[in-house]
């Protein structure tokens, strides 16, 4: 009789490799997404059946992974990463262009008056008047007239 090594087996190392391309198939999960449902979602991605993809996200002891299936796995691993990194990239490229307008748009208001001119008349009367750089003011014939 053999005693085990308390290392992992090759098949081991094998199945939690499995495990872990499995769960990385299933993302972005949403919150309150069912095991089930991303246990499916993995099976799709990976071209696995449903009971195969299971056996995997649970690296249920005792499955047997053969090594030309493995290799079709890790080749939707390198698939789905791939896919992964071309929606970070875009999703950041989306961020600086929101960032890059914020800012421009922050600037933009920065450089133009917007504000209460004051305008001393004869003898301390006081007269006020919004000057708009043309942005969200809409002239108001009423309000010229009062100052006029």
């Amino acid at each position: 009789m053999f005693l085990r090594d308390k290392g992992l087996s090759m098949s081991d190392t094998t199945l939690q490799e499995m495990q872990k391309i499995t769960r990385l198939a299933a993302e972005p999960r949403a919150p309150g997404d069912s095991t089930k449902a991303a246990i499916a979602r993995a099976a799709r991605s990976l071209r696995l059946t449903y009971r195969r993809a299971r056996s995997f996200w649970y690296a249920t002891p005792g499955t047997a992974v053969r090594a030309w299936e493995a290799d079709r796995v890790r080749a939707e691993e390198l698939q789905i990463i791939r896919t992964k990194r071309l929606r970070l990239e875009q999703e950041l490229q989306d961020i600086a262009a929101r960032l890059a307008a914020r800012e421009m748009g922050q600037n933009a208001m920065a450089g133009k008056k917007v504000g209460v001119l004051v305008h001393r008349v004869s003898e301390g009367v006081v007269a006020c008047r919004r000057v708009a750089g043309g942005e969200g003011m809409i002239e108001d014939a009423r309000q010229g007239s009062l100052l006029s």
